[in-house]
């Protein structure tokens, strides 16, 4: 593995693969942002084989695995031979119900850790009368909500932000909280465009709940969001409780899944 320097060398690696005209086949969509944040982090490394790229996102004890190659049968015979295979890999496999990719990659190893889907709601979203809403994070809450996301929630299956992604998401204020005893009992991170919201995380701590304050959270979001045409959010499949929370707020399941792969039993 080489530590990836630029974005203009994610590029041209990228393009290399597309120029041999053999197909394509990815899980990797360039965001300049977040990639760049990973770069000067130091955290984003490339392994280079001649019809299949590597780029690996290291996470503490394992790194995302992500890919870009001309066809199933490159990545599988470029992944078997990868030195970095003796790392502890996750991979996520976007597509349909049925993927050939996912299939293809639990016959060399791989296994199906968690699955995934989207929920998606179409219109404007709903607007509640509010006398406020929720406090909008400040850096001075940046390592407590790392806390947070990384204890309640899921780092293989569930892309947990980096300090340098939260920083940049309370600098474009997408990230609500609500503050009780001086600490952050419930919160809810965003990403937010002129049409679209993608509601990422949405926490309340477990002594407080029914009281509101997830409810509280999601109404200011939606008044925040109320421009947008689509609101989407992905859920673990098992997930009852956040499935069912989203029905009642009128989002329906889409027929896109992502498949979490890992190479070894945790």
């Amino acid at each position: 593995m080489v530590r990836i320097k630029s974005i203009e060398e994610i590029q041209n690696f990228t393009c290399l693969i597309r120029s041999l005209r053999k197909g394509l086949i990815t899980n990797f969509y360039l965001n300049v942002e977040k990639h760049s944040i990973w770069i000067e982090a130091g955290e984003f490394f490339v392994h280079e084989t001649p019809e299949c790229i590597f780029f690996l996102h290291e996470n503490g004890n394992f790194y995302h695995l992500f890919f870009t190659a001309t066809s199933t049968d490159s990545l599988c015979a470029a992944l078997q031979k990868a030195s970095f295979c003796n790392e502890l890999l996750s991979i996520d496999i976007l597509g349909a119900k049925e993927n050939v990719v996912k299939d293809a990659l639990v016959n060399i190893g791989f296994y199906e850790y968690k699955s995934l889907y989207r929920m998606y709601h179409i219109g404007y979203p709903l607007q509640y009368e509010m006398e406020k809403i929720a406090d909008m994070a400040t850096i001075k809450d940046i390592d407590e909500i790392y806390h947070i996301l990384n204890q309640d929630f899921d780092p293989l299956s569930e892309q947990i932000p980096t300090k340098g992604e939260l920083a940049l998401a309370i600098s474009k204020k997408e990230i609500l909280i609500f503050k009780a005893e001086s600490k952050i009992k419930g919160l809810i991170l965003f990403e937010l465009s002129k049409l679209n919201m993608y509601l990422r995380f949405w926490w309340v701590d477990k002594m407080y709940r029914n009281q509101h304050i997830g409810a509280f959270l999601y109404h200011s979001l939606m008044n925040l969001a109320k421009g947008t045409k689509r609101q989407m959010h992905w859920v673990i499949s098992t997930n009852d409780n956040a499935i069912k929370r989203y029905k009642h707020y009128g989002y329906i399941a889409e027929s896109l899944y992502d498949y979490v792969l890992l190479n070894k039993k945790v």
